[in-house]
């Protein structure tokens, strides 16, 4: 921030400002001039040591005794923002182990199940014929829930 308000009285508001932004912020101020309040929209202000912040701004208008002026809010989201890709970055590891974990350990499972299944039917085609058809529905099933674990992975 700046060391006091004396620092920045009179200086010009773009020059606060990081220069990607500086068109949008003239239609801003046109709408300031024009007596309307604009919305928070987020920015980028260069600090007094030069380094970039992020910012939401909201302005408006009011008149005193004086005349004319702007009321500027500014709030630093930068710490929300970096939680925010925090947060994200964690929920997209937590997926990941999770679809891993699915993928090698219960898919692992129920392919093992199914090899031995399959072997089970062959046994029934040739000894129990009867069971070879109930035999076959688990297979099904168990092939559905192999293809789940690997959508989810």
């Amino acid at each position: 921030g700046a060391p006091d308000a004396d620092a920045l009285v009179g200086r010009e508001v773009l020059s606060l400002f990081d220069t990607r932004y500086h068109a949008v912020i003239e239609q801003r101020l046109q709408r300031l001039r024009a007596g309307e309040p604009v919305p928070f929209i987020e920015e980028r202000i260069r600090r007094f040591d030069g380094t970039l912040c992020a910012v939401e701004v909201a302005a408006t208008p009011f008149h005193d005794p004086d005349g004319s002026a702007v009321q500027v809010v500014l709030h630093d989201f930068s710490e929300r923002r970096a939680l925010e890709r925090e947060l994200v970055d964690i929920t997209e590891r937590t997926a990941l182990r999770i679809g891993t974990d699915l993928h090698d350990g219960v898919g692992q499972e129920l392919f093992a199940t199914d090899l031995a299944l399959r072997q089970l039917e062959e046994l029934a085609r040739r000894e129990c014929p009867g069971l070879q058809g109930e035999i076959t529905n688990v297979r099904r099933l168990i092939a559905r829930a192999v293809a789940s674990s690997r959508s989810l992975a």
